[in-house]
């Protein structure tokens, strides 16, 4: 009951929204103008990409890693805050969402600003189909209009197919009328709870709220009030007969900070929490008390010196969940540092976790972070940076992960997690990039578990042939036909004359383009001729069709825009009876301040099931400063590592000033890993 009524009280708020508030700051209204105004800001903001307009639609955007697509259609296309139509589509909303019921969700809206568009008047209609246990349909309208001084607002939604089951938004209607500044008032009736509810609010601005909600027989009263002088906010709830009440009260000028918070509520109990201090925490104090006993205390003593980086802290705490001590301390040298933190808890065993980074030569960095456990080694964790001078850049990595207790907890949330258990596992990565052509790159990276190789991966692109070459004895014998270990191409070119590309794959072991002597190209694809053309726009495209003796075949098609190997876009597609797979590069790397590459790949096999895989990389190279954007996004249905997995990094090289940054993170269905790197200074996030 008292979550009821605090929910019902949290409405009648939020219905006042616009009681509330100058009009100008209209929320619900403001935020569609902005989109209308300018919805390719926020499609990029959301990671949209613009698709090719059709006859029908003025603009048109897509999410293809999560299936979304939106579609604009103006009222009027030179003033586009008149209004228009909107038609979003997702494909399957519950993968991503794994709390919603729906699947499929369609929604059809329609928005009249009308001839004012400041006058926060407006008409809103949305008509939605929602799958699940059938197919939920039906139209929520807003309306807003003025009559006097009030504005009025209408909001209702009507069924107008039923699922199944349950339908998620049943039919509803809300009224209202307010002059935006000290009073709102209004009727809310709903199938669900079966009664009419009025509500009433009154209001002094920055001063005082007092709300009513009376429906069915009963009562809630909510009644806040603010002294912004003093920091104090009370807020009383009479819920149907049952009193609830809430007050803050907090000192925050000066050096030191003071915070009392007292909750009554009711049969659940009372609280009361008591913070004091200062507020670079090096003198602090936190109590709560529940029903008069002490639940929870904490104190905190601290010392710092902000010239040399070093400071101390410990927190000792005492509640019903125990009692023990928290320290931390960071001690600064010229070098580099030393952190500590100790978790010690009286009659518990402890944990104790050091690390250390070092300063080297060239500005290089080496970092170690180690823990024990009752004077037990837990785990250790190195990791070296170690640049070179040369005509480019040159990073050497190399790290090493010992875990030395098989029954921590850090063991098997390696198992647990698709990682792989294991011991020991080592890193060794090697890079170079050409200054004036950072596109030339030397890649070297070696990675083993337990003293085992488990994948090494070799790229180069300073000299043609380019070779890229990955060898995973663990996972590709899973991808690849039995025997094989390793992924591996290699490509010779020579822009006007010639491509040409091997593979260890089977689906594509070569594929070369010649330019004949009359100006004609000859295609082949695995060592067939295919044909002979000289290409136009619109005919770039080759296709073959192997099919084996079991019966089972396999469609390759390729088309690309043009020969410009800088600027293109290439679709590859396979349709067999195995797997399909629909995949699209798009890049533009003709001014090295600017280049762009993109991919998305959407498919299926038995071994990984329904997968998509999509990267966004921006790349840029001026005054000799590279910065690389790169994100990505995968989803498997059968895979060792858990789905959706989400790619960001970030890199930033500056060569004369020997300043850099790399961020790189992987989120595996909302676990985030990442590591970051500036200018010597690391992170991790675990």
């Amino acid at each position: 009951m008292a979550k009821l009524a605090l929910l019902a009280v949290v409405a009648v708020i939020g219905l006042s929204y616009g009681a509330v508030i100058p009009k100008e700051e209209d929320f619900l209204y403001d935020a569609i103008q902005s989109f209308l105004a300018a919805p390719d800001a926020y499609a990029s903001a959301l990671g949209f990409s613009r698709s090719k307009r059709s006859a029908d639609w003025d603009k048109e955007f897509n999410l293809n890693s999560v299936g979304v697509s939106v579609k604009i259609k103006y009222d009027d296309p030179s003033n586009q805050l008149k209004g228009g139509r909107a038609q979003v589509t997702i494909d399957n909303l519950k993968k991503y969402v794994k709390r919603a019921r729906s699947e499929k969700v369609v929604l059809d809206i329609k928005f009249d600003g009308g001839d004012n568009s400041k006058d926060g008047l407006f008409n809103l209609e949305v008509n939605y189909e929602l799958h699940h246990d059938g197919v939920e349909k039906g139209v929520l309208t807003v309306t807003r209009s003025k009559s006097g001084d009030l504005w009025a607002t209408h909001v209702e939604n009507k069924n107008l197919q039923k699922p199944n089951g349950k339908p998620i938004f049943q039919d509803f209607d809300i009224k209202g009328k307010s002059d935006r500044q000290t009073m709102a008032t209004g009727t809310y009736s709903s199938a669900r709870f079966g009664a009419d509810y009025n509500f009433n609010v009154d209001r002094v601005p920055g001063k005082q709220l007092d709300a009513v909600l009376e429906g069915n027989g009963k009562k809630y009263v909510l009644k806040a009030e603010v002294d912004k002088e003093d920091h104090k906010l009370t807020v009383n709830l009479d819920a149907n007969g049952f009193d609830y009440k809430v007050e803050f009260d907090a000192d925050y000028e000066g050096d030191e900070v003071e915070l009392d918070v007292n909750l009554n509520l009711g049969s659940v109990g009372t609280y009361s929490i008591v913070f004091s201090g200062k507020k670079d925490l090096t003198d602090a104090k936190l109590a709560v008390v529940f029903n008069n006993n002490p639940f929870f205390k904490v104190t905190i003593k601290g010392k710092k010196d902000l010239a040399s980086g070093t400071f101390k802290y410990q927190a000792v705490y005492q509640g019903v969940l125990g009692n023990g001590k928290v320290r931390f301390a960071r001690t600064g040298t010229k070098d580099g540092g030393q952190v500590k933190l100790q978790y010690l808890p009286d009659g518990g065993l402890d944990l104790k976790i050091e690390g250390r980074r070092f300063l080297k030569a060239n500005n290089g960095l080496e970092m170690e972070v180690s823990a024990t456990r009752g004077d037990n080694d837990y785990w250790k964790y190195n990791i070296s940076f170690d640049p070179e001078d040369s005509d480019g850049y040159e990073m050497n990595v190399n790290s090493k992960f010992e875990i030395f207790d098989e029954g921590s907890v850090v063991y098997a949330m390696f198992c647990n997690q698709g990682f792989g258990c294991f011991k020991e596992r080592t890193l060794k990565a090697r890079m170079y990039i050409n200054k004036d052509k950072p596109y030339k790159v030397d890649f070297d990276l070696k990675l083993a578990k337990d003293g085992e190789e488990v994948m090494t991966a070799d790229i180069n692109t300073l000299a043609s042939p380019y070779s890229f070459k990955v060898i995973a004895p663990r996972v590709l014998p899973k991808l690849l036909p039995t025997g094989r270990e390793s992924i591996e191409f290699e490509a010779d070119h020579n822009p006007g004359q010639y491509l040409h590309v091997k593979s260890n794959t089977n689906m594509l072991s070569s594929f070369n383009v010649d330019k004949l002597p009359n100006g004609m190209r000859k295609i082949e694809l695995n060592g067939k001729e295919l044909l002979q053309a000289d290409f136009s726009k619109g005919d770039n495209s080759i296709s073959q069709t192997t099919t084996l003796p079991n019966g089972k075949s396999l469609t390759t098609t390729i088309s690309w825009d043009s020969d410009n190997m800088k600027q293109n876009k290439v679709n590859v597609n396979l349709d067999g009876t195995e797997r399909q797979l629909d995949a699209e590069f798009e890049w533009d790397v003709t001014d090295p301040t600017d280049m762009t590459m993109k991919g998305h790949g959407k498919g299926q096999n038995d071994r990984w099931g329904n997968y998509e895989i999509s990267r966004d990389i921006k790349m840029s190279a001026k005054d000799q400063v590279l910065k690389i954007d790169a994100t990505g996004h995968a989803n498997f249905e059968k895979f060792w590592m858990p789905s959706p997995i989400e790619t960001e990094m970030k890199v930033m090289l500056n060569f004369p000033t020997k300043e850099y940054m790399i961020d790189v993170s992987k989120t595996f269905d909302g676990r985030k890993m990442g590591v970051v790197l500036n200018n010597g200074r690391l992170s991790v996030t675990l």
